[in-house]
């Protein structure tokens, strides 16, 4: 029997501190998508948290998440990928605007259809009823490791995120 890799980060720790008597008012699925080409992965920048993210978000009512994750990329990276399967998921407590969100994420594997011919580059996100992103960047697993703030944490060590997904 093989052995099926455990893709569950557990519960992370959002960027602020949650108030422990926080009630949860609210449930969301997000898509996300760990782009990966050559030695570098692409990470978005919101400037309302000053943090690095993958690409990705909340689902719309009825979409299922690898049409979510595409839509995200597009969206977020106007990046064309393909979308390989889920390498990692997460659940997250999220304050957001007075009420407490409980978050649930799913990481897809993904990779640009072209070459990308550019290291960094300002963005500006064709959805804006939520966060932001304002740049795209490339970062070698070193660069991402260096990184002030990024979400989750473990895209601090990207690589091994892609080795424990499904084969």
């Amino acid at each position: 029997m093989t052995s099926v890799p455990n893709l569950y980060l557990g519960r992370q720790t959002w960027l602020e501190p949650l108030d422990a008597a926080a009630l949860i008012s609210a449930f969301e699925i997000a898509a996300r998508a760990l782009i990966v080409h050559e030695d570098k992965t692409l990470l978005v920048y919101e400037a309302d948290t000053d943090c690095w993210f993958t690409a990705g978000g909340r689902l719309k009512p009825g979409e299922d998440l690898r049409a979510a994750a595409l839509r995200e990329i597009d969206e977020e990276t106007g990046l064309a990928c393909t979308l390989g399967d889920v390498v990692a998921t997460f659940d997250v407590l999220m304050p957001r605007q007075g009420y407490t969100t409980h978050k649930f994420e799913y990481i897809f594997h993904a990779t640009p259809k072209t070459a990308p011919d550019w290291t960094e580059r300002p963005h500006i996100d064709s959805d804006q009823s939520g966060p932001v992103v304002s740049k795209l960047r490339w970062f070698t697993a070193d660069e991402a490791a260096a990184l002030p703030l990024v979400f989750p944490e473990a895209l601090r060590h990207w690589p091994s995120l892609i080795k424990r997904g499904p084969a």
